[in-house]
């Protein structure tokens, strides 16, 4: 197991408290790797989180004022922190209240009982995780026999919000009153003789407290200590507490009146406190517990993945005439985020985010079969019998026996053209990821692009019989939102992007164009009918376009039109043209029902003048272009990726647990019912 703390590691006390938990664990659990990383530098915050150095570690320990240098983090981050509060959530101090951070935190932690408590009441169910003290450093080496002189642990910051809470003036009129020396303890070496040698009593005067690690420290070493009643003080009855200086005085002329008093009090604080305070006590009991739950937990909730390329393409970032190779590229980077063990099988040029990326095709059987077909300006040419797909399929089917485990999951982006590979491996659970294809559906469990496909896959005869499966299911397709530019302030020419020819309406829009005087920019793939043709004027025909060219064509449109003369499955460049904020004009059925919002995020259309109209509306600036950015925001790769991670739990709920009626949270049920169901 691999955890870091990210937080302050000065020498300050929350520097020395995960000090010890590294010295600690190194010493009597081998198998945990504990890190530290300080996140006062900027160069740490770049490594964790730009360069995603925490997708190395389980578990991230952090403070939950980590939320201010993180807002965006994805869910799997989210999961993998463990926010852990210091102090009390009611203190009046910006200097040490942490903040609630409703919602963001999927693990709250305290150190006390109170936190906790407290946590659980106002926020959520927390889980205890208390501050040990080190006695192979702090131990009894004297013997205070007279109180002669007085320790405060803090700083002497008079007026100061800092001060508010620590009440330091407090501590000097204590110390005044009983007339005895003092000394404002800071900037010492962390070691009993250098903090505590001149030492007689410890005194803390705080009005909110957390760990109060002098506490532990001059207990362990059996020098007295009395404070107000707070932080973990609250947990011992023995400590001797007071809320005025008088009171304080007292307590301290009775102790100094003998030192068989001083002894009988460090020896009953030491006897109630130190045994379960050492840090190998706290790290067995809580720390470590907690940790392998933790980790075991995040475990359960990650699947092994078998992903299986498109045998006639190239699964990378710049393979974007093919819209399902590109749904397999972003689904390797949307499930390896969130920790899933991923399995990309595919050409040799292929360039994703899983694990490992299987080579089962290479640049000379590909090119052998395809030669120099211009795949960019051209439509593909493949055939499921050519040497590619066989080839294909027979290097998959070798590579997978060799890393397959049982109950892996197998996705077959590519439908029936890749299912020779799913029938090799009937041990393994087969999922159709994201049907948008219209035959040669087969595995028992299918996801569909949205419930335009769902419905057309189900037909007439599913409304008149009553046999729907529960496990056909609709996820719709996701983005990569760093890949689109958002902008308002718009040109003047309309967009095409996609396929060029009929099924995608590019004769509609070369004649509403023209009815309406408009600049248009076309880019895709060409077929036969349109390879040679002449452009109008009006015209600018692109051809191929790139990641960076797409993103630059979209933010600057007025409008694109998205017109597939089919029942569209999704329709994957509309979303995009959204994330850019420019509006769409689409035909009326499809997924374009679902996700383009008449009148809101653009126009659907069925008539000539429904066309035309729906540019001059877009020309009038009747669509809001923030809209159509947060419409488009709904199919990002942390939204969508959650749909999978529950879908696949309730497919994998089917062999490992009770299927339909498993059960995963147990408050939504009544105590009668589970008692006679469980």
């Amino acid at each position: 197991m691999k955890i870091l703390y990210y937080g302050d590691c000065s020498t300050g006390s929350l520097g020395i408290i995960h000090r010890n938990i590294k010295k600690y664990l190194e010493v009597g659990y081998p198998d945990i790797q504990f890190h530290l990383m300080d996140w006062n530098s900027s160069k740490n915050k770049e490594l964790l989180f730009d360069n995603a150095h925490w997708t190395q570690y389980d578990l991230i320990l952090s403070m939950p004022n980590i939320v201010n240098i993180c807002k965006n983090a994805n869910m799997l981050l989210k999961k993998k922190i463990i926010a852990v509060y210091h102090s009390d959530l009611d203190i009046p101090s910006k200097h040490f209240n942490h903040g609630l951070y409703n919602d963001w935190f999927t693990t709250v932690c305290g150190i006390s009982n109170r936190i906790v408590d407290h946590i659980t009441t106002t926020y959520r169910e927390s889980q205890l995780l208390p501050v040990g003290v080190d006695t192979a450093v702090f131990f009894p080496f004297k013997t205070v026999t007279h109180i002669a002189k007085i320790g405060f642990v803090g700083k002497d910051q008079p007026d100061s919000d800092y001060d508010s809470i620590k009440r330091v003036q407090m501590f000097k009129d204590i110390c005044n009153k009983v007339n005895i020396a003092y000394e404002i303890i800071t900037g010492r070496p962390h070691d009993k003789v250098n903090l505590y040698n001149d030492i007689d009593l410890v005194i803390c005067t705080s009005t909110h407290e957390g760990n109060l690690m002098a506490f532990l420290e001059t207990v362990a070493c059996k020098i007295p200590f009395i404070s107000t009643r707070v932080g973990i003080v609250r947990e011992y009855p023995s400590v001797q507490t007071f809320e005025t200086v008088d009171e304080a005085v007292h307590i301290i002329q009775h102790l100094n009146h003998s030192k068989d008093r001083i002894h009988d009090y460090v020896e009953t604080l030491y006897q109630e406190i130190v045994p379960g305070r050492k840090w190998d006590a706290v790290l067995d009991n809580y720390w470590v517990p907690f940790f392998r739950r933790q980790h075991d937990a995040l475990k359960k909730s990650r699947y092994r993945i078998h992903v299986l390329g498109v045998p006639h393409t190239i699964t990378n970032k710049e393979f974007v005439a093919c819209a399902y190779t590109q749904k397999v590229w972003k689904f390797c980077k949307m499930m390896k985020g969130r920790g899933h063990t991923l399995y990309h099988y595919g050409h040799e040029d292929s360039d994703t985010l899983a694990d490992e990326d299987v080579t089962v095709m290479t640049n000379t059987v590909w090119k052998d079969v395809y030669g120099t077909h211009d795949h960019r300006n051209n439509m593909f040419k493949y055939n499921t019998n050519d040497a590619v797909y066989k080839t294909f399929y027979e290097n998959t089917i070798r590579e997978i026996q060799k890393r397959k485990q049982p109950r892996d999951i197998i996705l077959p982006f590519w439908g029936a053209g890749v299912r020779p590979i799913c029938d090799a491996h009937k041990d393994l659970i087969v999922i159709e990821p994201g049907i948008g294809y219209a035959d040669g559906h087969w595995a028992n469990y299918k996801v569909f692009e949205s419930y335009a496909m769902y419905h057309a896959y189900c037909g007439l005869d599913s409304v008149r019989n009553c046999q729907q499966n529960n496990y056909d299911i609709v996820i719709p397709n996701y983005f990569d939102t760093d890949e689109f530019e958002y902008r308002d302030d718009k040109e003047e020419y309309f967009l095409f992007v996609g396929r060029v020819y009929s099924g995608k309406g590019i004769h509609i829009v070369l004649q509403v164009a023209e009815a309406t005087g408009i600049m248009l920019k076309i880019a895709g793939q060409v077929d036969e009918h349109y390879r040679d043709y002449k452009w109008p004027s009006f015209v600018e025909f692109l051809g191929y376009v790139n990641v960076e060219q797409r993103r630059k064509l979209m933010k600057n449109a007025k409008g694109s039109f998205v017109t597939s003369q089919y029942v569209e499955p999704f329709g994957g460049v509309q979303v995009e043209n959204l994330l850019a904020g420019t509006p769409t004009i689409t035909s009326d059925w499809g997924a374009f029902s679902e996700n383009n919002i008449d009148g809101v995020t653009g126009y659907r259309c069925r008539t000539f003048e429904d066309y035309v109209k729906a540019v001059r509306m877009v020309q009038q600036g009747h669509i809001d272009s923030n809209i159509c950015r947060q419409h488009g925001e709904r199919f990002s790769l942390q939204n969508i990726a959650p749909m999978y991670e529950s879908f696949f739990r309730k497919v994998t709920d089917i062999y490992n647990g009770n299927g339909w009626y498993q059960i995963w949270d147990p408050s939504l049920y009544t105590k009668d019912w589970l008692k006679n169901h469980t």
